[in-house]
């Protein structure tokens, strides 16, 4: 509870000595957007964590030359709990393992125990359904998350 008094009186602060806006990271998007209710926000841009196709297209960006289309694509199944930040993560772990000298799956296994997902199946219906609900703009893509195994 300190903790959001503490980020609401800094983002008032901010805006106080005339910041045009304030970026502000969460796996929690409707606990942030109730605490941001006193604020007079204007404009909110949402970007929600990255679906299948998105970690797909991050994943062969970044891994390209080091990882077959099909470890790509398993890559990017095994990911749906990870934010884009730590998706980056991984994604130069396994390039770095596999620069040292290690077979792919090797890497991947080594760095997905590393690096692991940084989203609680919570957090990422949450996200969704908060995208529901925003009246802003939401900038990437997601899919829905209604049969996830867990």
């Amino acid at each position: 509870a300190e903790a959001h008094r503490d980020l609401l009186a800094l983002v008032k602060r901010q805006l106080t000595l005339g910041a045009a806006g304030v970026i502000l990271e969460t796996s929690h998007p409707l606990k942030l957007m109730s605490l941001m209710g006193s604020l007079p926000v204007r404009k909110a841009i949402y970007v929600p964590p990255p679906d299948e196709d998105a970690r797909k297209h991050v994943i062969k960006q970044m891994l390209k030359g080091f990882l077959n289309d099909e470890s790509m694509e398993n890559l990017a199944r095994l990911t749906q709990a990870y934010s884009l930040r730590n998706l980056t993560k991984l994604c130069d772990l396994i390039r770095n393992k596999m620069m040292l000298g290690l077979r792919s799956e090797q890497a991947i296994a080594s760095a997905l125990s590393e690096v692991p997902g940084d989203l609680t199946w919570e957090e990422v219906f949450e996200c969704e359904k908060f995208v529901e609900s925003f009246k802003g703009v939401v900038m990437g893509f997601i899919s829905a998350v209604s049969s996830v195994e867990g």
